[in-house]
């Protein structure tokens, strides 16, 4: 198995399901998590559930159906100098895979959390 110990990973839909059972196996992993979902109180419980772990750990929120509201949680990440290594998205489907992610069209990722998130409402 890789190694994600003192490692960052952003997980989307943290709150509950497969994402929260993610979190909380990254985290008994020595993996420090930046734990997504829709409204900060959702993950409250979480980060302090994987806090205990002995991890670092905190919450953002955003509708990542809302491009203005992703950039926000981006920008937020980024202004804690958090270094992502591992991003489990669990909030939506990756449309197309891709060899060189880093290459992946923003069009991808949009047309691929508007889909899920209209399938919430």
């Amino acid at each position: 198995m890789y190694n994600v110990k003192g490692k960052w990973a952003l997980i989307t839909g943290a709150s509950r399901g497969v994402g929260y059972q993610t979190a909380i196996f990254m985290a008994r992993q020595g993996c420090n998590l930046i734990l997504h979902s829709r409204k900060p109180e959702h993950t409250a419980s979480v980060v302090e559930e994987v806090r205990s772990l002995g991890i670092e750990a905190y919450a953002v929120s955003a509708e990542l159906g809302a491009t203005d509201e992703v950039e926000a949680m981006l920008n937020e990440i980024e202004a804690k100098g958090t270094q992502v290594d591992i991003v489990f998205n669990n909030a939506a489907v990756q449309i197309a895979y891709r060899t060189d992610y880093w290459q992946t069209p923003v069009s991808d990722f949009e047309q691929s959390l508007r889909s899920t998130s209209s399938r919430r409402r």
